[in-house]
């Protein structure tokens, strides 16, 4: 409203009043990265209480709040969250802002509609899709900041507004994924060779 971010981020002023027309999204494009950071900052397991508490750790972490205030930077063309992910790279350079706080923005900025893509359009017994996400998001941290990202700014569809594949809400196949991501992802420990 005071226009204080597009002072501070240029790159704001084209997409601060910007209308989404989807099932995402209930305001501009502005006011929407405002509102995500806004709940990230009051995250807690009873405001999400389909969620971990034990994700409120990562809820005040640097890189998913610039992530949150950045994910929808690239709106206005085919491909926002690649293009995206690059506007956001100048910026963070622009800022001072290192790795690898800097890669794990931008991490989450290119890849902030993995969860949703995956929860709500491939089919979650498949073990290769399960197999395939963990790979891509390669860290618990990651996985978790993504979670959480992904709650901040499409509340709305993991409640259940969206259907799955199977006809199932969103928000089931969003619940069932980070705990299966979670058990991928978790080292492998080796069994010793049996003795002969």
């Amino acid at each position: 409203e005071t226009g204080l971010l597009r002072v501070y981020l240029p790159e704001f002023g084209p997409i601060q009043d910007l209308v989404q027309y989807d099932a995402y999204h209930l305001r501009p494009v502005g006011p929407h990265l405002v509102e995500c950071v806004s709940r990230l900052c009051v995250y807690s397991g009873e405001s999400a209480p389909f969620l971990s508490d034990f994700l409120s750790e990562y809820a005040s972490c640097p890189e998913l709040r610039l992530a949150a205030l950045l994910h929808d930077i690239g709106k206005g063309g085919s491909g926002h969250a690649g293009r995206g992910a690059a506007m956001a790279g100048d910026i963070l350079d622009r800022l001072g802002v290192e790795s690898p706080i800097r890669d794990d923005v931008l991490f989450l900025i290119g890849h902030h509609l993995l969860l949703v893509e995956i929860a709500t359009r491939r089919d979650l017994e498949e073990e290769d899709t399960i197999l395939g996400c963990a790979e891509t998001i390669g860290t618990l941290r990651r996985l978790k900041m993504l979670t959480l990202l992904t709650w901040a700014f499409n509340r709305d569809g993991v409640e259940g507004t969206l259907a799955g594949p199977d006809g199932r809400p969103a928000r089931v196949h969003y619940v069932d994924l980070p705990p299966r991501l979670h058990r991928a992802l978790r080292p492998r420990r080796c069994r010793p060779p049996r003795r002969r």
